[in-house]
C-alpha cells in the first residue's frame, strides 16, 4: 500500500523536517522526512502485518498511532498530529537549586550526591548524571498529576553499564509500576519509551539505579504524554 499524511502540531500548525518512521511487526521498517508544508509520503510499504507509526520532532513529544494496517494494492492517508506534553518540571535539568546536586522539581533519595546536573545536553545545556566514585543506590523522582488514560513517558538516555539495576519507571497512585531497563542503553543517547495506562491522580516517574563504584548514566528530555482514553 501507499501511505501519506499531514504532520501536525496541536494548534494544527504543519511541522516539516519531522521524521515518521514505521515500524513492523515483521522487523521490516520505513522512515520519512515531511516536506516544508508537513507532509510525508511513503510508497510501496508491505502490506503483510500491522505497524506501529510514530512521528517524531525536535522539542516535540512523539505523535503515534498504534496497530496500522491496510489492504494491498490500496493508497491511504494518515495524519498525526503532537500531544501537548504533561506539565512536567525541570523535565530538561536546566534549572539549578543551592548547588548542582539540588535538582529542581526533582526529589532524590539514597547515597548522596549521586545525581547532579552537568553539561553538555541533548535538549538544552544540561543534562542529569547518576555517578560516585564508590558503590551508590539512588531514585530521582518528580509527582504529577494525570487524568486518567493511556500515557508515553519518554526520555534521552545513555548508560556506561555494569549497574546491578538501573531503570526508568512510572508509577501509578495504587502503586503499580511500569519499568524500563537501562542496562540495555547503549553509551550514546537513545530515546526510550514506556506505554501504560494511568488511572487520574498523581504519578510518579523517575529513575532508581543500584550501582558499583564508577558506573554512570545521563538521562535528558523527559516527557510523559496522554495517548487517549
Amino acid at each position: 500500500f501507499d501511505l501519506s499524511g499531514t504532520v501536525r502540531d496541536i494548534d494544527g500548525t504543519p511541522v516539516p523536517d519531522a521524521v515518521v518512521h514505521l515500524y513492523g511487526n515483521n522487523g521490516r521498517n520505513y522512515d520519512v522526512t515531511t516536506d516544508s508544508e508537513g507532509r510525508y509520503t511513503l510508497p510501496r510499504v508491505l502490506a503483510d502485518n500491522a505497524y506501529n507509526v510514530v512521528a517524531t520532532a525536535a522539542d516535540k513529544s512523539d505523535a503515534e498511532a498504534d496497530g496500522v494496517w491496510f489492504a494491498p494494492g490500496t493508497t491511504q492517508t494518515l495524519d498525526l498530529t503532537f500531544p501537548p506534553p504533561a506539565a512536567l518540571k525541570n523535565p530538561s535539568f536546566e534549572i539549578w537549586g543551592t548547588d548542582k546536586y539540588d535538582v529542581v522539581g526533582w526529589t532524590a533519595e539514597g547515597t548522596p550526591n549521586v545525581f547532579d546536573q552537568q553539561g553538555p545536553g541533548i535538549d538544552g545545556v544540561m543534562n542529569l548524571a547518576a555517578w560516585n566514585e564508590s558503590a551508590f543506590e539512588g531514585n530521582l523522582y518528580q509527582d504529577v498529576a494525570v487524568d486518567g488514560g493511556t500515557y508515553t513517558l519518554t526520555c534521552q538516555v545513555m548508560n556506561g553499564g555494569g549497574e546491578d539495576s538501573a531503570e526508568l519507571y512510572i508509577m501509578d497512585a495504587d502503586g503499580n509500576r511500569t519499568t524500563y531497563d537501562l542496562l540495555q542503553v547503549p553509551a550514546s543517547w537513545t530515546k526510550v519509551r514506556i506505554h501504560t495506562k494511568l488511572p487520574k491522580g498523581l504519578a510518579r516517574i523517575g529513575v532508581q539505579t543500584k550501582a558499583k563504584a564508577g558506573n554512570w548514566f545521563c538521562v535528558d528530555d523527559v516527557k510523559l504524554v496522554r495517548n487517549g482514553d
